[in-house]
């Protein structure tokens, strides 16, 4: 299991749990259908990780909505952690 992932939706934003349920619902399925190329990058590198996805909408989203935002955010999610583009994090410069 390359990835550990979690979803939570914010009870002071939508206070009716079928509400939140229904949003992470929603967020798990999009999760599901474009994991693949994220946990192909994760894979490469032998590594585990936790993500955890929070919605911040104010308004219940739809599945194409939910579906443009997270297929962009893996897809710099496996850019950000892929071994070819990660370089050694730069030391403090401090004189």
């Amino acid at each position: 299991m390359p990835a550990k992932v979690a979803f939570s939706v914010s009870k002071k934003r939508f206070s009716n749990a079928t509400d939140r349920n229904r949003i992470k619902r929603l967020l798990r399925e999009v999760y599901r259908l474009n994991k693949l190329p994220l946990h192909s990058t994760i894979k490469k590198q032998e590594e585990t990780y936790a993500i955890m996805f929070l919605f911040t909408g104010s308004e219940e989203p739809d599945f194409l909505f939910l579906e443009y935002k997270m297929k962009g955010l893996l897809k710099r999610l496996s850019k950000k952690i892929s071994p070819d583009v990660r370089q050694s994090p730069e030391k403090d410069k401090t004189d």
